[in-house]
């Protein structure tokens, strides 16, 4: 957080306050455990007051805090379920023992936005990818949850 005259000064947060939602399919119906996270933008300083947190820190650390979330993820999978995974490059994993084509049958998401960038995934910038996302994202629609998946 910023305090002092033009927020000069820096604290670090007391504490967070973070909402979390799990998610377990895409928007198009496939497979997709995930979790978004709501995070209120205030924290609770030493002085007991609350503040605001700094965006632009929060917006720098946002790629860490997905690294460290998916970390998590995998190993409770393993931990928990016995989950055997393999890495799918760029932070990700897929479990073990999946055949690559039922994996491909459930990545409609990935089809599309490789499709718009014309097939060449890896080519490709993260600034295309990120258009081509956006670009193939369906509206949502009420798909099952959780318990409705089991």
């Amino acid at each position: 957080v910023r305090l002092g005259a033009g927020g000069h000064l820096r604290e670090a947060p007391a504490g967070l306050i973070v909402g979390l939602f799990d998610h377990y399919t895409s928007r198009a119906g496939d497979p997709n455990c995930h979790t978004h996270c709501v995070l209120l933008n205030l924290s609770l300083c030493n002085d007991k007051k609350h503040r605001t947190l700094e965006p632009e820190r929060l917006y720098r650390w946002q790629l860490v805090v997905g690294s460290a979330y998916r970390a998590v993820l995998a190993e409770r999978l393993s931990r928990e379920l016995g989950l055997s995974l393999r890495s799918a490059g760029q932070g990700q994993f897929e479990i073990r023992g999946i055949p690559d084509p039922v994996i491909e049958a459930f990545s409609k998401r990935s089809v599309a936005i490789e499709a718009q960038i014309g097939g060449d995934r890896l080519a490709a910038s993260g600034a295309q990818k990120e258009v081509a996302a956006l670009a193939t994202r369906a509206a949502k629609t009420d798909l099952p949850t959780g318990p409705e998946l089991e």
